[in-house]
């Protein structure tokens, strides 16, 4: 429901009009949980008490390994859209020669009248709107509740004249309102950002579902990927300490895209190693589909970690040879630790078993061995090596490289 314009034929004041936008704010708006949604809502509220905005923008900061912002836009006739910054565009002169970077920088609101700025204006954006139609441009900080502007809020217009008095005062009155909204739902963004980082998507959505308790879990059947370096003690004694970790993330950069681009898990890194899971439900041929997956993604690592120790040879760099073992069987997903400190990972039989698989890929010389249990489910012809022991299991296993 928009508000009332006028009472009594006559418009509201500014006062009134802002205490009505404050009003939904204050309440249904507080159900909504995409900020882009925020925006659209504010938007027809905006326009109903008399405010003709055309165009308006949240520059929301992020805390994530990969994104400095996220833009949402809202244009009359043409609804929302996000755009997502990446991390390098601070530094660019796209971003530095804008309002947003003024207001991040910490300045104040400020406003533009774009009918009678002379091109080229301050910014290159605001010639863009200029061009656009757009006769007025204003752009405020919303604090967060530490104090930092860490969003930039803008509303444009295209009426003749551009805002009048009565329209920013309603904006300036009812923004301040809208910034913990959005924070709210920042902080959700940034929660999930955190989890899917550190512990895993599939991992993070459920501890947001509340699957924070020691022993929190379930038992599910998964393809298992496992992957370590050769010689890494050796390595690790000759390089420095920098060297030492640019090669771990260059290499964990080659093995963990494929695995999440693949649609796997990746659950941990010990070391040099990394663990990930692809889990298996469904009928036959999703089962199949889901191995099939992981050994692709098996083989585009090799491939990535081949074209990686090309570009070091180039510098004299050490090459980086490494296994992978891929398994499937039970593993309980959950919750492991103390009452404090909880791990959410897999654990079982299975993943003890994939564990020591990998050490045959040395002994073997090869990149890759597979359980029986894989390559029942994988399309894809493996040979046998014979039955293996593996260190603390009771029985030997069959084990497999490809064909």
């Amino acid at each position: 429901m928009t508000p009332p314009s006028q009472v009594a034929g006559r418009p509201l004041s500014a006062a009134a009009a802002a205490a009505t936008l404050r009003a939904w704010l204050l309440g249904p708006a507080r159900a909504i949980d995409d900020t882009g949604d925020l925006l659209a809502g504010l938007a027809v509220r905006l326009q109903a008490v008399g405010v003709p905005v055309w165009r308006l923008t949240v520059h929301n900061r992020q805390l994530h390994p990969l994104l400095f912002t996220r833009a949402y836009y809202w244009v009359d006739g043409k609804g929302t859209s996000q755009v997502q910054r990446p991390r390098d565009v601070e530094g660019t002169n796209f971003f530095i020669n804008s309002p947003v970077a003024r207001v991040f920088a910490g300045h104040g609101p400020a406003r533009y009248d774009l009918e009678h700025m002379v091109a080229p204006r301050e910014f290159p954006l605001l010639d863009d709107l200029a061009a656009d139609g757009i006769t007025h441009y204003a752009i405020w900080p919303l604090d967060s509740s530490e104090g930092t502007a860490a969003m930039a809020f803008t509303a444009s217009t295209r009426q003749a004249g551009g805002y009048g008095k009565r329209a920013l005062t309603i904006l300036d009155q009812t923004l301040p309102v809208v910034a913990p909204l959005i924070e709210l739902i920042q902080r959700r963004l940034n929660a999930i950002a955190i989890l899917d980082t550190y512990v895993g998507h599939h991992a993070g959505a459920k501890v947001l579902a509340g699957s924070i308790h020691l022993g929190d879990g379930e038992t599910i059947e998964a393809v298992l990927w496992y992957c370590d370096i050769r010689d890494f003690t050796a390595l690790s004694e000759t390089l420095q300490r920098d060297a030492l970790i640019d090669t771990l993330n260059g290499f964990f950069e080659c093995v963990v895209d494929p695995v999440q681009e693949l649609g796997g898990e990746v659950l941990k890194f010990v070391g040099d190693a990394m663990l990930a899971i692809f889990p298996l439900s469904g009928d036959s041929r999703a089962r199949r589909t889901a191995a099939q997956k992981a050994l692709d993604a098996a083989n585009a690592a090799r491939r990535r970690v081949e074209e990686w120790n090309t570009g070091r040879a180039g510098g004299g760099a050490p090459q980086i040879r490494f296994g992978i073992a891929l398994h499937a069987g039970d593993v309980m997903y959950g919750n492991i630790g103390g009452d404090g400190r909880l791990d959410f990972t897999v654990i079982g039989p299975a993943v003890n078993r994939v564990t020591r698989m990998e050490k045959f890929c040395s002994a073997w010389n090869t990149a890759l061995v597979a359980s029986a249990e894989f390559v029942a489910l994988c399309p894809t012809p493996f040979q046998s090596r014979g039955e293996c022991a593996l260190r603390g299991i009771a029985r030997p296993v069959e084990l497999f490289t490809p064909a």
